[in-house]
């Protein structure tokens, strides 16, 4: 709010906020300030992902039929973290919730949330350590992502959809490329350790479009709406796994359109001296 007031860029991860309507006053705002809210979601700005959707958008696969994500995250976050903040359907979820989301051109219409604790203490707690969502979209469509706290042998970030004519996938990257194959067996490089190293070019890719933004008035390709989304879906999840059944998501009414890399949604904003003082400020 201080940013936008003062007529400066605003850009942060997701969430925006937990609350929809939290995230509709704050575009709004800045809207109204003429400075752009960037949100990052950053499987959209990693090579391989972004490859994955226009593949899917160019009709390669066919009609998507099937979406399967697994995630499990690395290092496990200490006891004492999880038993204040750890509800993974609102942690761990919106990312991929908003890739498949993005890469289906839809919104589900059922959505059943669950999980479990594998850890005597934060069960006592009440809190989940592992969860799955399962979900129905609206062009048929079915979703299922699972999610766990604690891989022990790096960070583990797959995505596959399947469809009438193929499938594409999302396969892990591992510390290098090096393969040793021998008589014993066959040998290679563990997953990369966590996200900051898994995506360290797709944060590099978000600063570099933010500085676009912000200097050249270009389209930040995450809309308000999308943010919107991303958090409703994944917090019905939650809420389906509370009440233990199945839940119909209703898409928030300032929720819409689903925006594309390629034909961006956003509003475009003229640059501002202030604007661009400040990215000046971050790159020198």
């Amino acid at each position: 709010t201080a940013a936008a007031n003062a007529g400066l860029a605003v850009f942060c991860e997701k969430p925006v906020d937990a609350e929809p309507e939290v995230i509709e006053k704050l575009f709004n705002l800045c809207a109204s300030k003429n400075v752009p809210l960037c949100c990052s979601f950053q499987r959209r700005f990693d090579n391989t992902y972004v490859s994955a959707q226009k593949s899917i958008a160019a009709g390669d696969i066919g009609t998507p039929t099937f979406a399967r994500v697994f995630f499990a995250d690395h290092p496990c976050p200490s006891i004492e973290f999880l038993k204040t903040g750890g509800d993974p359907f609102m942690d761990l979820a919106p990312h991929d919730v908003d890739f498949v989301r993005w890469c289906l051109g839809s919104d589900p219409i059922e959505i059943h949330g669950t999980g479990s604790s594998s850890d005597p203490e934060l069960s006592k707690e009440g809190v989940l350590d592992t969860a799955m969502i399962t979900m129905k979209f609206e062009n048929g469509c079915l979703c299922n992502i699972f999610m766990s706290r604690a891989a022990t042998y790096g960070y583990d970030q797959r995505c596959e959809i399947f469809g009438t004519k193929g499938m594409i996938s999302v396969e892990n990257e591992a510390e290098n490329a090096c393969v040793l194959s021998r008589s014993d067996g066959i040998k290679k490089a563990k997953h990369k350790y966590s996200f900051p190293q898994r995506f360290r070019e797709a944060f590099e890719n978000e600063v570099n479009t933010f500085v676009e933004t912000v200097l050249d008035g270009t389209e930040w390709p995450v809309t308000k709406d999308d943010c919107i989304a991303a958090q409703a879906i994944s917090s019905t999840a939650s809420k389906s796994s509370q009440a233990g059944k199945i839940l119909q998501y209703v898409r928030p009414i300032c929720a819409g359109a689903i925006s594309n890399l390629n034909e961006p949604e956003t509003e475009s904003f003229e640059k501002t001296p202030g604007a661009s003082r400040q990215v000046a400020a971050m790159s020198g």
